[in-house]
C-alpha cells in the first residue's frame, strides 16, 4: 500500500494498490502539468500506485528533463495532490526531482466524467476542470470541494454544531462500514438484459395513440389537443406528473405513452445514470418494461455506486460549466504567485478578507486566490451590479460591474450576465454618484454577498446570502480624521468562479507603508449582524489571539437592551463552560461556550438570552459545567467590568460587580 494517501478527486474513494480489492480502484490517470505551467494541463493514460512513487506513462511531449523520474524506461514518477508551491527546484541529493504533479481520479471515474459530458476530452475544459482543482483545498489525501463526496469520507467534526466561521476538515478514509463504493461504476451487470428487451414482441406502447378526452367546465385541460397533454408529461418528472394525473381527469384518462417512460431515462430525471439507455433506440415500445426493471434494479450496491458518483460527475460539470461561460477574469491584473509577470501592486487597502492561503504554504483549508485584479473608478457611478454563482447550494458573488456617469462600464472578476443583480436603493434615497464602501458576507470559501453603501451613508439592498454569514464592514476611512471617503479603487483576490479576498481603496491611501488602524466594528467579522457603528468597542488586547480573528466572528449580546431599558431585570448570569482538563491538554482546559443573562419578567416579556452556545450534556471532548451568578439588579446592582483570561487552566474570566463584589473563574468573592 503507498504510504501517501490519495483518492479519486471525483468519487472520493482511495486509489491504492489493494492486495485483495477491485482491480478497478488500483487504475488512475492524472490531471496534471509540468512544474508552474499552469495554463497547461493535461491527463495523462492509467497510472499505478506504489509504495513509495506514484507513475503514469511517460508523454514524450514533455519538455523537461525527467531523466531522474522515469521509472522502467516507460514510465515517469509524478506528484500527487501537491499542497503548496515555490520550493527549490531541482531539490537539493538524495531528492528526486519530480517535475510533474496533478491530481488523480479513477481511469473509470474518467469514463464516466466523459460520459456525463464529452466536453471533458477538450483541452479548454480540461484547463477548467484542472484550475477548479487547483482551487480547493486538500485534507488528507482528499480534495475538499465542499461536500463529503455524498457520505463516503466523513469530518473531523459534527458539521450541525459548527459555530459561525468553522469549517470542518475531511478526514480522509473514513469508509462506512457496506463496500458499496468498490463497485466498479460503469460496470452494470444487467445492463445488457435492459437493452435487450426491446428485442422482443413490441407491445401497444409502440402504437400507442392519444386518447380524445371530452372537456369539462371543472377541468379546463380537457380543452387541449392531447398531443400537447403528452408533451407536458413527458417534461415533468415522475412526482410531477403523478400529482398532476391526480389534479387533472383529463391527464389521466390520457395515458402514458412510450414517450413518457421513455423520457424518465432523459438527463435530470430518475434514471439518468442509466445513461447508456438514453439515446437507445432499441428498447422502442419496451420503455414502461424497462423502467420497471430499472427500478427493481435501484437497490443493488453497483447500481448505488453508479448513481453516487454520476451525480458527482454532473456537480463537477456544472462547476466547470461557470468557468467556461465567464472564461475570463476581468481587472487590471497585479502580481502575484501564479501570475510573476504581471505588474506589482504597492498600494496599501482596506481589507475583508477571508481564510486565503498563500502559494507557498500548505492548502488545507480555506481557499486559494489564482488572481489578484483591480479596477479604478474614474468618475461617478451611476450603476452598480453584482454576478452571483451557486456552488453547493450556497450563493457566491463571482463579479462586479460598475457604469460609469459616461456610459463606460467597467468589470471586476467573472461575469454572469444571466445571474447579475444590481445594488438599489429605496425610493426615498436619492440614487448614489459614488460609494463609500460594502458590508460583506462571507465564510471561508469567499464573499457570499454584498451591501453597497453610498456617500450618504444610506445601505443598499443585499445581493447575495446575508442570512446565517458572518459579516465584516469594508470603509475608507481616513486614518487621521476619521471621516468616510468616496472609494477609487476596488480589488479582488479571485479563484477559478468567485471572489475569494477583497479591498476597498480611496485617492490619498495608495502608498506604500501606510496601515490602516480601524476601529473593530470596521475592521472585525460579525455574526449575525454588524454593530452599530456608533457603539465604541475597545476590542481584543491578548497578542496570542490574533491569527484566529479573521475567521471566526465576534458576536454581541446587549444584555441590556438598546438603552439599558433591560437592566433593573437582570436576575442573574449563567456561564456555561465545556471543562477538558481530564484530557491533559496544556493551556486548554476550559472554554466558555456561552453565557446567559437571566430577567424576571420585563415589559417585553424575555426570559433570558445567550450570547454564544450552550454545549450539549454530554460534549465530545471535556465535561459540561455551568456557573450560575445571582444579581441584585433591582436594588442598582450592576457589572462594572470584565477580566478575560485567555490560557489559563482555572478561571476564565472575572465578573467585577459594583457592590463590591468579585466573581472569578467559578467563584464570587468580596472584592479588596
Amino acid at each position: 500500500m503507498p504510504i501517501q494517501e490519495a483518492s479519486c478527486f471525483l468519487c472520493g474513494a482511495p486509489i491504492d494498490d489493494f492486495a485483495h480489492g477491485p482491480g478497478w480502484m488500483r487504475e488512475f490517470r492524472a490531471l496534471y502539468t509540468i512544474l508552474e505551467e499552469w495554463e497547461a494541463a493535461r491527463v495523462s493514460g492509467v497510472g499505478e500506485r506504489r509504495q513509495f512513487e506514484d507513475i503514469i506513462p511517460l508523454d514524450q511531449s514533455v519538455n523537461v528533463d525527467v531523466s531522474e523520474s522515469i521509472v522502467d524506461d516507460s514510465w515517469v514518477q509524478i506528484g500527487l495532490f501537491r499542497l503548496s508551491f515555490g520550493g527549490k527546484y531541482p531539490p537539493d541529493p538524495p531528492i528526486i526531482p519530480i517535475p510533474l504533479w496533478g491530481f488523480p481520479l479513477h481511469d473509470k471515474c474518467w469514463e464516466l466524467l466523459c460520459a456525463v459530458d464529452k466536453r471533458f476530452q477538450n483541452q479548454s475544459t480540461l484547463q477548467a476542470l484542472f484550475d477548479l482543482c487547483r482551487s480547493q483545498p486538500i485534507q488528507n489525501g482528499v480534495l475538499n470541494w465542499g461536500h463529503n463526496y455524498h457520505g463516503l469520507v466523513g469530518y473531523n467534526a459534527d458539521v450541525k454544531k459548527l459555530f459561525p466561521g468553522e469549517e470542518a476538515r475531511l478526514q480522509g478514509r473514513d469508509l462506512p462500514n457496506d463496500n458499496t463504493h468498490q463497485y466498479d461504476p460503469m460496470e452494470i451487470p444487467r445492463l445488457d438484459y435492459l437493452a435487450s428487451l426491446g428485442t422482443s414482441t413490441t407491445s401497444q406502447n409502440a402504437t400507442w395513440e392519444p386518447k380524445l378526452v371530452a372537456s369539462s367546465h371543472s377541468d379546463p385541460l380537457g380543452r387541449l389537443p392531447p398531443e400537447i397533454l403528452v408533451d407536458v408529461l413527458v417534461r415533468l418528472n415522475s412526482i410531477d406528473a403523478a400529482n398532476f394525473r391526480l389534479a387533472s381527469r383529463a391527464i389521466a384518462n390520457i395515458g402514458l405513452p412510450d414517450a413518457f417512460w421513455c423520457s424518465r431515462f432523459w438527463p435530470g430525471r430518475e434514471f439518468e445514470h442509466i445513461f447508456e439507455l438514453a439515446a437507445s433506440q432499441a428498447a422502442n415500445g419496451q420503455w414502461r418494461t424497462v423502467f420497471k426493471q430499472a427500478r427493481a434494479l435501484k437497490r443493488l450496491p453497483v447500481m448505488v455506486n453508479r448513481q453516487r458518483v454520476w451525480a458527482l460527475a454532473c456537480q463537477l460539470r456544472d462547476l466547470v460549466t461557470l468557468r467556461l461561460e465567464s472564461p475570463f477574469c476581468h481587472g487590471s491584473l497585479f502580481k502575484s504567485f501564479f501570475n510573476p509577470d504581471a505588474p506589482r501592486d504597492d498600494r496599501v487597502w482596506h481589507t475583508a478578507q477571508t481564510s486565503v492561503c498563500p502559494a507557498t504554504t500548505a492548502f488545507a483549508e480555506g481557499t486559494r486566490s489564482l488572481y489578484d485584479a483591480a479596477i479604478t473608478l474614474t468618475g461617478i457611478t451611476s450603476k452598480a451590479w453584482a454576478s452571483l454563482v451557486t456552488i453547493n447550494g450556497k450563493c457566491y458573488v463571482s463579479g462586479l460591474r460598475l457604469t460609469q456617469s459616461n456610459g463606460e462600464n467597467i468589470q471586476l472578476g467573472y461575469h454572469h450576465p444571466r445571474h447579475e443583480i444590481a445594488f438599489t436603493w429605496d425610493e426615498s434615497e436619492n440614487q448614489p454618484h459614488s460609494f463609500v464602501g460594502f458590508k460583506v458576507a462571507m465564510d471561508t470559501r469567499g464573499i457570499r454577498g454584498l451591501c453597497a453603501l453610498s456617500a450618504q451613508g444610506a445601505p443598499s439592498n443585499w445581493v447575495g446570502d446575508r442570512q446565517g454569514v458572518p459579516k465584516k464592514s469594508i470603509t475608507c476611512i481616513d486614518s487621521t480624521t476619521g471621516t468616510i471617503e468616496a472609494i477609487h479603487a476596488v480589488k479582488g483576490g479571485f479563484d477559478m468562479v468567485a471572489i475569494s479576498i477583497r479591498g476597498v481603496g480611496r485617492e490619498n491611501e495608495m502608498k506604500a507603508g501606510q496601515k490602516n488602524e480601524a476601529h473593530l466594528g470596521e475592521s472585525a467579522l460579525w455574526y449575525p449582524e454588524l454593530p452599530d457603528p456608533g457603539l465604541k468597542l475597545s476590542g481584543v488586547r491578548d497578542s496570542r489571539l490574533p491569527r484566529y480573528l479573521d475567521d471566526i466572528p465576534y458576536s454581541m449580546c446587549l444584555f441590556g437592551g438598546g438603552d439599558g431599558q433591560l437592566l433593573p431585570y437582570l436576575t442573574g448570569i449563567t456561564v456555561w463552560i465545556v471543562d477538558r482538563s481530564a484530557l491533559g491538554i496544556h493551556a486548554d482546559h476550559t472554554h466558555i461556550w456561552a453565557i446567559e443573562f437571566h430577567y424576571r419578567s420585563p415589559a417585553d416579556d424575555i426570559e433570558s438570552t445567550i450570547l454564544g452556545r450552550v454545549p450539549d450534556p454530554d460534549p465530545d471532548n471535556g465535561e459540561r459545567q455551568r456557573y450560575d451568578i445571582p444579581l441584585d439588579s433591582r436594588n442598582g446592582e450592576r457589572i462594572c467590568r470584565v477580566d478575560a483570561m485567555y490560557e489559563d487552566p482555572r478561571f476564565p474570566f472575572a465578573l467585577i460587580l459594583d457592590f463590591s463584589r468579585r466573581w472569578f473563574g467559578v467563584h464570587l468573592v468580596n472584592q479588596q
